[in-house]
């Protein structure tokens, strides 16, 4: 946690694993970044690269400015990380945007991003951000896709940074219908005083992109992205010209959830 006026924040800490600290990071990861830039506006991005020898390939999704776009990354590199974990590279996407960063390796499957905006050009210069890869993994069909979901997300608008914020779960009917959605939210100061439901549709392709369709109750239907790490989870943004919001949705464990199933010590940030 900042500690400190005038900032304030939050975050987490992961146990890293010690023999993977040394290795350049190997295979196929889906992953997410937030990042802000007082003279480009924010962006998020979900997408998927491979990475083989240090070169990178893949897809991504990003909401720039609020314009979203599809490039891919046709070019990067993931230099050797130092013993502690600590290593730099950067994304080169068919838009011609550069887009460095430093990384720290948590494991084998799991990457933490900080934006360099000193190893980027255009969008991504003068940026600060973070973001997260996962290694990708299960096969992606559209009832792979089934049961319920939680998830959370957060956005920039005109009006306030981070002044999005979502939690909400859904059900998933393996057939490419949502239904049974809840969701509560507070933009701008302007919370939810009671869930919104909502129903949906999704369609997913081999490489895991999903393209899911929002339909709250009593508003406009919306888009999002998705990008599955596996079946069970997935980063995705929010397809609107307005706002940057970009989260992660997670599949629950229990079919059926009551009083009785929150026991136990938990850890919390906020």
């Amino acid at each position: 946690m900042a500690n400190g006026a005038p900032v304030n924040g939050s975050g987490f800490a992961v146990l890293q694993s010690a023999s993977a600290l040394a290795s350049v990071p190997s295979g196929t990861f889906v992953f997410t970044q937030h990042n802000l830039s007082t003279s480009q506006g924010s962006s998020s991005s979900v997408g998927r690269f491979t990475v083989s020898g240090g070169a990178v390939s893949g897809n991504e999704d990003v909401n720039r400015a609020g314009a979203l776009n599809s490039p891919s990354i046709t070019g990067g590199i993931f230099n050797a990380p130092d013993a502690s974990g600590r290593g730099t590279g950067n994304f080169v996407d068919s838009l011609g945007v550069t887009s460095g960063f430093f990384y720290y390796v948590v494991d084998g499957n799991h990457l933490l991003f900080l934006a360099n905006p000193a190893a980027s050009n255009g969008t991504s210069a003068a940026v600060i951000g973070l973001g997260q890869a996962q290694v990708q993994s299960g096969t992606f069909i559209t009832s792979a896709v089934s049961g319920g979901y939680a998830f959370y997300s957060r956005g920039d608008d005109a009006f306030s940074v981070d002044g999005i914020n979502t939690v909400g779960s859904f059900l998933a009917g393996g057939d490419g219908t949502i239904s049974a959605g809840l969701l509560d939210s507070d933009q701008d100061g302007a919370p939810t005083t009671t869930p919104v439901s909502f129903t949906g549709s999704y369609s997913i392709a081999s490489n895991g992109r999903a393209v899911v369709t929002i339909i709250p109750t009593g508003s406009a239907s919306y888009q999002q992205v998705f990008w599955m790490a596996s079946p069970s989870q997935a980063f995705f943004l929010t397809n609107d010209s307005t706002k940057e919001e970009d989260g992660v949705a997670t599949a629950q464990q229990l079919s059926t959830l009551s009083t009785s199933s929150l026991t136990g010590q938990f850890g919390l940030v906020m």
